[in-house]
């Protein structure tokens, strides 16, 4: 802990060298975690060599944890987008939403063909509150299954910002699967104004 906030390169090189499992693992995720929590340029890259060379998927998501806590949304991102492990690439889609990478999410969805995917994108744009995307997904999705898990995540959000799109999307949809999703993220949002016009 006190060797990961020195400025001192051989203070750098011992933190470095527990990070990259030198020692138990114990040290090895405290020591990961550390060099987030001082996230100087030196940290962010000597974690960037780390994750790059770890095989241990615990290892790499808590590299992700670090570039999270450094507010390095772009190593988060590339993670997202890219990596091979299908838990690593949830994982950092999660941290993104925390992160309020909503524009990135975004871009991501749109480009995303994978559902399963796409449902984790749909998780995090809730978490960063990102309604007008959500609501224009619930509105253009064509995979059922993700669609309804934007209008679910719409009725949790507040009255305010999605009362209205989901009363509109109501209307406008003649499904019976959409239109139960409404009126129960309606009823949570305690939106009566909404069900008594319905």
């Amino acid at each position: 802990f006190v060797l990961s906030q020195s400025e001192d390169p051989k203070a750098r090189a011992i933190v470095t060298k527990l990070a990259e499992g030198a020692a138990n693992p114990d040290l090895q995720m405290k020591a990961i975690r550390n060099l987030g929590i001082y996230g100087s340029k030196a940290n962010r890259d000597a974690l960037s060599s780390i994750y790059a060379s770890a095989k241990d998927t615990q290892v790499k998501i808590a590299g992700l944890s670090s570039f999270r806590i450094a507010g390095d949304r772009d190593r988060v991102l590339q993670a997202a987008k890219s990596d091979a492990s299908p838990e690593i690439r949830k994982s950092a889609i999660q941290m993104l939403g925390t992160m309020g990478g909503m524009q990135q999410l975004s871009e991501m969805y749109d480009a995303e063909q994978s559902p399963e995917v796409r449902l984790q994108i749909v998780r995090a744009l809730f978490v960063g509150g990102a309604a007008p995307k959500l609501i224009a997904i619930a509105n253009g999705e064509k995979d059922p299954k993700v669609r309804l898990q934007a209008i679910q995540q719409l009725g949790v959000m507040p009255n305010a910002s999605t009362g209205s799109a989901l009363q509109t999307l109501y209307a406008a949809d003649q499904s019976v699967e959409v239109r139960k999703a409404v009126l129960r993220g309606l009823f949570i949002q305690g939106s009566a104004k909404q069900l008594v016009e319905i």
